[in-house]
């Protein structure tokens, strides 16, 4: 039995749901989505459905499996994953592209199961043609698909939007646990390790943090007094651009021996993160801001 098959159509389909399913990853996780790596990423997801049909012989269920679990994986490491992670993020991120691609189908196959009782066929082959009647039904249902999964990762968002976790910093023979907010808002970076950057109530920390550091901090002019820091310092520092509602300014970033987060569940674990320590407002609901990414690794 032969089957045609539109490779344009098969292409365009696969590129389109690759790239909705990045995209929602990275809502899901809380990280930035690069849209050259994203476009890249979903090319070569593409590809790979269209390389399916020239296989001599299909796949044995086991293997096909896991080669469209690698495939996955590749994805997300085209797509999402930044250079100094661990490959625990790359597994995680990888695990949640797989539930997003079956919810993705799950609801799919729903909707279209309800959009035939109530559309017939005739109509949706009178309107675009018998050979295209899958990508009409595909046309409709992707933007009610992905508007479905948005709200669920906005539900989601939301539930851990005001979720405090203890955040631990060790130095040396000196430890602080700290009461951090977790807030998907919190996107800073380091521009060179491309790590999560924790903004951490310079009192509070300060106990843990070496004495010319904390004097440079406290200091009218923290960046200038940075250059009088020893060499073993500097190397640990970073300067961290950063936006907010009072404008543009540059942090001062410290790279801790140890950090830990603590969130109840199973035990505290370390995280891979620098610490800026600055001013921060409403010292007793927190004293440190945690990207939300953080929590998912």
């Amino acid at each position: 039995m032969e089957i045609e098959v539109y490779g344009d159509l098969l292409f365009l389909v696969n590129f389109s749901m690759d790239f909705l399913t990045l995209y929602l990853c990275a809502r899901l996780s809380a990280r930035p989505l690069r849209l050259w790596r994203s476009l890249l990423s979903a090319a070569l997801g593409a590809l790979y459905a269209l390389a399916i049909l020239f296989l001599p012989a299909k796949l044995p269920t086991l293997l096909g499996i896991v080669a469209d679990a690698l495939v996955c994986m590749l994805l997300c490491a085209v797509g999402l994953y930044q250079r100094g992670e661990s490959l625990r993020v790359l597994w995680r991120l990888g695990a949640i592209y797989i539930l997003i691609s079956a919810l993705l189908g799950g609801i799919m196959t729903v909707l279209s199961s309800a959009l035939n009782r109530v559309v017939s066929q005739d109509a949706l082959r009178a309107a675009q043609g018998e050979q295209d009647v899958s990508f009409a039904l595909f046309s409709v249902l992707a933007p009610l698909t992905a508007g479905l999964c948005l709200i669920l990762c906005r539900a989601h968002r939301r539930a851990a939007a005001r979720r405090t976790v203890l955040l631990h910093i060790v130095q040396g023979d000196r430890q602080c646990t700290l009461n951090a907010l977790c807030d998907s808002g919190n996107l800073l970076r380091d521009p060179i390790s491309a790590r999560p950057v924790i903004p951490v109530d310079l009192d509070a920390a300060a106990a843990c943090l070496p004495a010319p550091l904390t004097a440079a901090l406290r200091d009218a002019h923290p960046i200038a007094r940075t250059a009088a820091l020893p060499d073993t310092l500097m190397l640990r520092t970073r300067l961290i651009p950063a936006k907010g509602a009072t404008g543009e300014q540059m942090l001062l970033a410290y790279q801790a021996d140890h950090v830990y987060l603590d969130t109840g569940k199973g035990g505290r674990r370390e995280i891979v993160a620098y610490i800026a320590p600055v001013p921060l407002p409403d010292k007793s609901e927190y004293t440190a801001i945690l990207p939300a990414e953080l929590l998912t690794r």
